[in-house]
């Protein structure tokens, strides 16, 4: 003979009771608490779940305080970047992601739009941009004969924690 589980009248009043106590103290804490609770837990429990890594080599050049006193300041003529371009080619890397915006015209441009087209594996920066109130936000796009000349777009927008960190990645961004 098995025993059924009946609930009773009393056992769903009392896990309501228990529930709507639980919902009453944590409303007592500050936003920020449950907040940082939440990524604490995140990060505790984030390794459990990972998916195995693959294998990647990674190269990051850097534009650093060094770099900006031997080449001069900010921005460089874009046929710098061409020439960087044309060099990381040439030792065959697969692709190359730049982190920077051109969302306007300036002297290099062709220089670069050639170096990117002869590549074949420049990633460029796409951002977000925030218009006017009429505008709502849209995208700050690089400049057209670079954008042509690219083998794909890439965000750059990084959402950060409460604490500082950036713990995700929007897979997908865009205005429309």
């Amino acid at each position: 003979m098995t025993l059924r589980w009946r609930p009773t009248a009393l056992g769903r009043r009392s896990g309501w009771l228990v529930s709507a106590l639980f919902a009453c103290a944590l409303a007592l804490f500050p936003p920020g608490v449950i907040q940082r609770t939440d990524l604490l837990l995140f990060d505790t429990l984030e390794p459990w779940f990972r998916a195995p890594a693959l294998p990647t080599e990674s190269t990051v050049i850097a534009i650093d305080e060094a770099t900006l006193a031997a080449m001069g300041r900010w921005p460089w003529n874009r046929a710098v970047h061409a020439e960087l371009i044309d060099r990381l080619t040439a030792v065959g890397v697969s692709s190359i992601a730049m982190a920077i915006l051109f969302p306007e015209s300036a002297p290099g441009d062709a220089e670069l739009a050639e170096a990117m087209q002869a590549s074949g594996r420049v990633i460029l920066a796409v951002a977000p941009h925030a218009g006017t109130a009429t505008e709502g936000m849209s995208e700050l796009l690089p400049v057209d004969t670079l954008r042509a000349s690219a083998a794909a777009l890439g965000h750059v927008d990084v959402e950060i924690d409460l604490d500082g960190l950036s713990r995700r990645t929007y897979r997908l961004a865009g205005s429309g």
